[in-house]
């Protein structure tokens, strides 16, 4: 009865392992601009398993031919890339994102202490803001 038993349990449950099987684990690189992004959220839309990327922009998830991953990270467009037999070949996938650019139109400033300058006013904060545009730099706000 036991071996009945036994034998039916692997019966029904080849097949189920043998459907996982066809997926095969496949690294890849997300990157913008030539550099690798960090933190990308990639999940497998036709297996529902997901990954994310690590500092240098690596990853590695589970697909088959056809599968279809849905790729996002803010401040980037979202994307869909179809697994193809190539990438299935080369066992690698280079994911290439396309970075939102928001323009301002106007900015308004309410502080203390400020010169009028843009250029002076922003040399004191970080990075994202001392980045503005030289044309911009001039400027002054009354």
């Amino acid at each position: 009865m036991i071996r009945n038993l036994l034998f039916c349990i692997l019966i029904f449950t080849t097949p189920l392992s043998y459907s996982q099987s066809d997926r095969i684990n496949i690294r890849g690189k997300v990157i913008s601009d030539f550099e690798a992004i960090e933190g990308v959220h990639i999940i497998n839309k036709n297996s529902e398993k997901g990954t994310g990327t690590k500092a240098n922009g690596d990853l590695k998830i589970l697909v088959k031919a056809n599968d279809t991953l849905l790729i996002s990270r803010v401040p980037f467009y979202f994307r869909e890339n179809l697994i193809i037999g190539q990438i299935i070949t080369a066992n690698f996938v280079t994911i290439d994102l396309l970075q939102k650019i928001n323009v301002l139109q106007e900015i308004e400033v309410n502080a203390l202490d400020l010169t009028g300058s843009l250029f002076a006013d922003s040399a004191g904060f970080k990075d994202s803001v001392s980045k503005v545009d030289p044309a911009a730099q001039d400027c002054i706000f009354g």
